[in-house]
């Protein structure tokens, strides 16, 4: 884990330095076509539930949630709506790999639910994971799948594991590097 901290705060130290452009021109965008907020936080469980506020650009209407805005429709499709969470992984409450962050109250009623639920927090939450590169946009949300396969990463965590599923990622960000 010492080793995933060390290379996930330098490589996202460079990831950011290289988004600060693009999260400004994304939040003009934002702030021209709709009123309201270009950036959304909220409060996540962090890993062992220590909670922490984390920021999406937001991409729908404020009075309409499920409204996609203009701007919304390019910068999902441009997969750039979570990336000011890149600060979270220089601050250290996020890895570049790991189980998916999520909100601090579905997290508690999930523990309630789900009896391993909360093994899943031994480890940082992560801008990508096993179960984001395991699923597609068309499968249905399951959340006791999410916690197998988040389980199964804390489990095998290792550095191959973590280069394996960023680079997967990657292919699903930038098209070019499909085979």
């Amino acid at each position: 884990m010492a080793l995933q901290s060390i290379y996930s705060n330098l490589l996202g130290l460079v990831a950011f330095i290289c988004a600060v452009p693009v999260l400004a021109v994304a939040r003009a965008v934002i702030r021209l076509s709709s009123r309201g907020p270009a950036l959304i936080s909220e409060q996540y469980a962090g890993m062992k539930g220590i909670p922490f506020m984390a920021s999406r650009l937001r991409c729908t209407e404020i009075d309409h949630p499920l409204r996609v805005t203009t701007a919304g429709r390019w910068i999902r499709a441009l997969h750039l709506e979570y990336l000011p969470r890149i600060g979270n992984v220089v601050r250290g409450e996020m890895s570049l790999v790991g189980p998916a962050p999520v909100r601090l109250e579905f997290a508690e009623h999930l523990s309630a639910l789900i009896p391993v639920y909360r093994q899943r927090q031994t480890v940082k939450p992560g801008l990508t994971g096993w179960t984001q590169i395991q699923t597609t946009e068309q499968d249905l949300p399951d959340a006791i799948r999410e916690v197998e396969s988040d389980l199964y990463y804390t489990k095998h965590m290792s550095v191959a594991l973590d280069a394996y599923i960023l680079l997967h990622a990657l292919r699903g960000v930038l098209p070019f590097l499909e085979e």
